[in-house]
């Protein structure tokens, strides 16, 4: 039951089982712990310290020395950036297999931590793809994107074929490095390998040429994206933007089917971003209807562009629009009160603070924002009207249990 629910991305259900299992005096085994600790480490915000206590559990039943169930506990602890408790199983293993060593990798590379997970990977006798990919995404999310182009080429030497999240890696690092001839080739070795029907690999491509200049290589990629997703869209609407095609980017914006205003949000803040502050504002008025049609996003995206930019003449005309219109958002006025004060109009500040205090404006509370069947749900910190309030009360009362259960071990 618990490897269905997980199977079936149902991460609560199964740790809720696992308790069900204990209260009814059954013992698990090896082959329950794996894809429990899994379930934990998929929800670990919330059930960070059940993790610990099926950890206690594998140590309860001696079985801290099983590969499997040792590379999943390394997993929740790298996800929960634990990087000691991880170092601790890790040394404790009589065989470290290269399953073993890559999930460590892979744990110091999400801590930023390059130099660890480089000794490590150094000191394996033998790697596969994954190992190498472990690494070169380390490097890449510290943005040493030289070292990642390093790598694949030792990789090359070493006679081990790349998967789709090393080509991705690769991808990444050419569009920031610039280096379009390794981009091509890795382009070509897509093909010849049917890699170029993944979605993930294309929208990475598209991004690669952007990034490198050829938009028009980029365009021919992304038509070629079948069920085109929000990140391929995305990916060429920015691509054109940055390379000064604002009238394309909004083309292409009129394109996607429905766009919502989280989409107008992206436009007005990609065309902001590339300091394209009068086509932003013009976008807004001619495909949002105005200023008023807009939220906290939408304001946020421009206000902010006005202050990085030092545009405080656009910044006043908004914000004067805004406070007609009686616009009660903390983050906008807060946005419009630094502009004013950095351009020195101190007059200006404090009309704009007092309008804050006089409006009892406040800082929005804290909220959780989660997508379950296609329809997203939204809970404000202190919210006690919410229209489902019972079915929240029920799932707190199963998430209640289950810390009972933590807190009892």
């Amino acid at each position: 039951m618990i490897r269905g629910y997980v199977q079936s991305h149902l991460a609560v259900p199964s740790i809720l089982c696992y308790k069900s299992m204990l209260n009814d005096g059954f013992i698990a085994n090896n082959y329950t712990f794996t894809p429990l600790i899994k379930a934990c480490s998929v929800v670990s915000r919330e059930f960070k310290q059940m993790g610990f206590v099926v950890h206690f559990h594998v140590e309860k039943l001696c079985l801290v020395h099983d590969p499997f169930i040792v590379s999943s506990l390394i997993e929740f602890y790298s996800v929960i950036l634990d990087m000691g408790n991880a170092r601790n199983l890790f040394d404790e293993m009589p065989q470290r297999d290269v399953v073993l060593c890559t999930a460590m990798i892979d744990g110091y590379g999400k801590l930023g931590d390059v130099g660890e997970a480089r000794e490590l990977f150094e000191q394996m006798s033998e790697r596969n793809v994954i190992s190498w990919s472990a690494i070169m995404a380390a490097y890449s999310r510290v943005s040493d994107f030289k070292e990642v182009l390093l790598l694949y080429r030792r990789m090359e030497e070493a006679g081990v074929k790349p998967n789709e999240s090393v080509l991705v890696s690769v991808l990444t690092a050419c569009g920031h490095l610039g280096a379009l001839s390794q981009g091509l080739w890795i382009h070509s070795y897509a093909k010849r390998c049917g890699f170029e029907a993944s979605k993930i690999l294309a929208t990475a491509l598209v991004d690669m040429y952007s990034k490198c200049g050829w938009v028009e290589m980029a365009f021919s990629v992304f038509e070629g994206i079948v069920n085109k997703d929000s990140g391929a869209w995305n990916a060429i609407i920015y691509g054109f933007a940055m390379n000064g095609y604002a009238t394309k980017s909004l083309e292409l914006f009129d394109q996607m089917v429905e766009p919502r205003l989280e989409h107008y949000a992206c436009v007005v803040d990609l065309l902001a971003r590339a300091g394209k502050l009068e086509d932003a504002e013009k976008f807004i008025e001619e495909k949002m209807g105005g200023i008023g049609k807009g939220d906290a996003a939408v304001w946020g995206a421009l206000l902010g562009a006005c202050r990085l930019y030092g545009n405080t003449e656009m910044g006043d005309r908004i914000w004067r629009k805004l406070a007609k219109m009686g616009v009660k958002d903390y983050g906008t006025h807060i946005l419009s009160y630094n502009i004013y004060r950095e351009a020195g109009r101190e007059s200006e500040a404090r009309r704009v603070r007092r309008l804050i205090e006089d409006t009892g404006m406040k800082k929005k509370p804290g909220c959780s924002v989660v997508e379950v069947n296609g329809l997203i749900e939204e809970f404000l910190a202190g919210d006690l009207l919410h229209p489902k309030s019972q079915e929240v009360s029920q799932m707190l009362d199963s998430l209640f249990n289950v810390m009972y259960l933590a807190q009892s071990c």
